[in-house]
């Protein structure tokens, strides 16, 4: 039992959070507990793990009712630094073939540009954080998002989907692209989205640019 639920398995142990599916009122649910920092001051800690859990939860309330698909928010409680979600049972884009990763990263493009739309970055776009259940694609884990509106910060996002792609399924990344785009402008509109776009050519430029100095440091040493 956490909080008074009962736990039925651990989803997930990482650096920010444990996140746990959990009985609540006899349906699944998730349960995410940002877990406490030894190398911080304990007061401090307590602190930060408070004001993230509640950020994180308003960025999910405003997300939802944007209209974006993600998880519905439950509950949530400051001093315990946990929030209750809804359970989103599918497959994450990391996990399914290439073909349907392509068909679905218009709607993907939609998602973040709804976000974007309503000032609100995610902070994590990989894969692995989009969930196709029942013919409908969520975004979930908040926990590194931010209301922001700044082209800087929508282009991180788009930059990290797109990049996260080009790592996993080369072969896909022509067509999830342009879905991708076609789905973000869509939402975002012509004009704001070129914005982002080209931004996102910036930051690659940066760090080819990082890349190479840094190859050139290890070659001189």
């Amino acid at each position: 039992m956490i909080m008074g639920l009962e736990v039925m398995e651990r989803l997930a142990r990482g650096a920010e959070a444990a996140v746990f599916l959990v009985r609540f009122f006899g349906q699944k649910a998730v349960l995410k507990v940002r877990v406490p920092k030894g190398y911080r001051v304990p007061v401090l800690d307590t602190l930060i793990r408070a004001k993230r859990t509640v950020l994180e939860a308003k960025l999910l309330g405003k997300a939802y009712a944007s209209g974006v698909r993600v998880p519905a928010l439950l509950g949530y409680s400051r001093n315990a630094s946990s929030i209750l979600m809804e359970y989103v049972e599918g497959r994450s884009l990391s996990a399914v073939d290439d073909g349907t990763l392509a068909s679905v990263s218009a709607t993907v493009g939609e998602l973040v540009g709804r976000l974007h739309l309503v000032g609100i970055v995610h902070g994590d776009t990989t894969p692995s954080n989009f969930i196709v259940a029942g013919g409908t694609t969520c975004l979930i884990d908040f926990g590194l998002g931010d209301f922001m509106s700044t082209t800087e910060a929508r282009a991180v996002d788009v930059n990290l989907f797109l990049k996260a792609v080009m790592a996993l399924r080369p072969s896909a990344y022509a067509r999830v692209d342009e879905q991708f785009r076609a789905g973000y402008s869509h939402i975002l509109g012509g004009i704001e989205s070129q914005k982002v776009f080209e931004r996102v050519a910036e930051l690659r430029l940066r760090g080819r640019y990082v890349s190479q100095r840094r190859q050139d440091f290890l070659s001189d040493e």
